[in-house]
């Protein structure tokens, strides 16, 4: 490549392809690594204490599988996050369609990226109303695998 055909590439980079790669995700607002949101980066004890303060806010941390948690019909839709003892609220994390559940267990170390829910009233095992930070989950790696990216 000489040099006159940098600028070539750089506007065909620019006006072209770039264009076409957001319009392919509705504009880059719904889909992974395209968000206009900032994201934060952070760790899982510090979601935990922020509570509602995060709500609506893209984050993205690391955490622990606890056990995968079934909706109402019985399809896991969820896995329940590993929290210290110390902690004054549960986590939980939703699974994108299309996640393949055989490649999670509990005891995993994932990486998450998600909208924060806030807090939400929940039950725990024992049918107790516990709050919970629920994260609306657009990406999850567990390992080198990607498990699920939200679709655009």
């Amino acid at each position: 490549m000489n040099a006159t055909s940098w600028p070539r590439l750089a506007v065909l980079l620019a006006f072209v392809l770039i264009p076409i790669a957001m319009s392919a995700c509705g504009g880059g607002g719904d889909c992974y690594g395209l968000s206009s949101n900032p994201t934060i980066n952070t760790t899982e004890a510090a979601v935990l204490k922020a509570g509602d303060a995060w709500s609506g806010e893209e984050v993205h941390f690391t955490a622990v599988i606890d056990m995968l948690a079934p909706d109402d019909t019985g399809a896991i839709a969820a896995a329940d996050i590993h929290v210290p003892a110390t902690s004054d609220y549960g986590m939980q994390i939703s699974l994108p369609t299309g996640t393949d559940i055989s490649k999670l267990a509990p005891n995993d170390v994932i990486e998450v990226w998600g909208t924060d829910g806030g807090l939400v009233d929940a039950r725990n095992s024992d049918g107790v109303p516990i709050k919970i930070v629920h994260v609306d989950t657009d990406h999850l790696i567990d390992g080198t695998y990607t498990i699920a990216l939200k679709p655009c």
